[in-house]
């Protein structure tokens, strides 16, 4: 059976021993993460990318990106590290739009300026911002100082100029008692959905068992989740039963699936000449079902 939604065909193989839908079968991602750089002007203790100081190099970047949309893939999101510091940010983004891509750009917002809120905005770029806590004092001791300010200040700037932005609100022991508030101050913001992110173990996090959510904190997420979803635009990134659903493509090339607790080098688009529709198809490195379960609930 297949489904088509503009350029995009599902395939469901169906299993009439068992009466399931034994395959999924996407001919591409429906989004890629672009780490565009590992350099980030904060050092979060939770950050699950644990920065190592690559800058990735324009000319590769523009490659890695054709080379994703050649393989059909519609949607981009540009990330670090903070993109923000990447000299040729702007450039990056203008690539990525020529190109025909719907992108996003996740950000502390931090490095971003009024100016580069008209440049998104005039391109239809999806500012994806990064908050952790409801006030000041908390998210100063998860992300540091001055870190609620400038959202606060970008959210105003992206509500002056018209330009829709998400809040992506990592979620840990540390401010798991705050997300009623979190999602309060979303909507306040007149963000244009809130995501709550469960923390991964990997990056800086994987060194700190100790704030990871449980099997119950996360079913408490859940609930609070549920409650808010009533009066706005709220979903949960939980990626531990989304095995290998997550395609993300390093500074360097490298070809990454990504798990909650799996960060794993599948391939690499610029040295090896892997090439990025291949490593796709391949079931054994990428989980189509839980790729679209993610992207469609």
């Amino acid at each position: 059976m297949e489904t088509q939604e503009q350029d995009l065909v599902v395939t469901l193989k169906y299993d009439r021993m068992t009466h399931r839908y034994a395959k999924v079968s996407l001919p591409h991602p429906l989004s890629v993460c672009l780490r565009i750089t590992d350099v980030c002007n904060r050092t979060c203790y939770h950050c699950c990318s644990g920065p190592s100081g690559n800058i990735g190099k324009t000319r590769d970047l523009k490659r890695l990106m054709t080379t994703i949309r050649k393989a059909g893939t519609p949607r981009l999101n540009i990330t670090g590290g903070e993109p923000f510091t990447h000299p040729d940010i702007e450039g990056l983004l203008e690539y990525a739009v020529e190109l025909g891509f719907g992108v996003s750009v996740t950000t502390s917002g931090d490095r971003v300026t009024e100016r580069h809120v008209i440049f998104m905005g005039t391109r239809q770029i999806k500012p994806d911002v990064s908050l952790d806590g409801p006030d000041d004092k908390i998210n100063r001791a998860l992300r540091g100082n001055g870190s609620f300010d400038r959202v606060m200040e970008v959210a105003s700037q992206c509500r002056e100029h018209s330009v829709p932005f998400i809040l992506n609100c990592t979620i840990q022991q540390h401010n798991l008692l705050h997300v009623d508030a979190l999602a309060t101050l979303g909507k306040q913001l007149l963000a244009k959905k809130i995501t709550f992110i469960v923390i991964r173990p990997q990056g800086r996090a994987k060194s700190l068992p100790e704030i990871l959510l449980s099997d119950d904190d996360i079913r408490v997420l859940h609930e609070k989740v549920e409650l808010h979803r009533k009066t706005w635009t709220i979903g949960v990134m939980d990626l531990r039963k989304q095995p290998r659903s997550f395609v993300v493509v390093e500074p360097n090339g490298d070809i990454i699936a990504q798990s909650h607790d799996e960060y794993v080098t599948v391939g690499n688009a610029l040295r090896d000449g892997t090439e990025f529709r291949e490593v796709w198809a391949d079931p054994e490195k990428f989980d189509h079902k839980s790729h679209l379960l993610h992207f469609v609930t």
